[in-house]
């Protein structure tokens, strides 16, 4: 039996109603391994938790982001609800910082098309965004991970920062970040900028 937009319908229609609600943990026995571990290296020790929001990597997810995008906002508003409650449990029971994300891909390659997220070598550019949208959406990103910062010089690394600066800066709502995660081989040239 498979998974019709029928379902997604009805799941999104039970999601909404439930759209600033309260959210509370019934079963906070999962954060007992969390306690366990602050306790014996809190003092010593960072301790991280991971939290994430994602669309599922499901076909039927994919037609529903193209089809009814308007079910996916609601599917991603309540997810950010839920990651904001459980990051907020995860402080109470010791976390120091939070690693989030969502994955986006298989083994395979990705999920989804590369062009709609914010990487300028998908031909994203931050200036154009802020143009659509205001500052109605913060944006996150853009230096290039891939090129910039792994073979651009520390001049290539600071153009493209005051670039995405000058682009979508004004007036807050940016994140300045990499377009993607920061690969190992640019660390040394990071920190000899900071």
């Amino acid at each position: 039996m498979g998974v019709y937009l029928s379902d997604i319908e009805r799941e999104i229609k039970v999601i909404e109603k439930r759209l600033g609600e309260p959210i509370t943990f019934k079963d906070k026995s999962i954060f007992d391994g969390w306690d366990r571990i602050v306790e014996k290296v809190g003092k010593e020790k960072a301790i991280a938790f991971s939290t994430g929001i994602a669309i599922p990597m499901k076909p039927i997810y994919l037609e529903a982001t193209l089809l009814y995008p308007e079910w996916i906002d609601i599917y991603l508003e309540y997810q950010t609800e839920s990651a904001i409650a459980t990051i907020k449990e995860a402080v109470k029971h010791g976390a120091d910082f939070i690693l989030g994300g969502g994955d986006l891909a298989t083994t395979k390659g990705p999920v989804y098309n590369p062009s709609i997220f914010i990487d300028a070598s998908a031909g994203i550019k931050l200036k154009e965004l802020r143009g659509r949208y205001g500052h109605r959406a913060v944006l996150a990103g853009n230096v290039d991970c891939a090129k910039t910062l792994v073979s651009g010089t520390k001049e290539d690394i600071e153009k493209e920062v005051i670039e995405c600066i000058r682009d979508a800066g004004k007036g807050g709502g940016l994140i300045l970040t990499s377009s993607n995660s920061i690969h190992i081989m640019s660390l040394p040239e990071i920190f000899s900028i900071c």
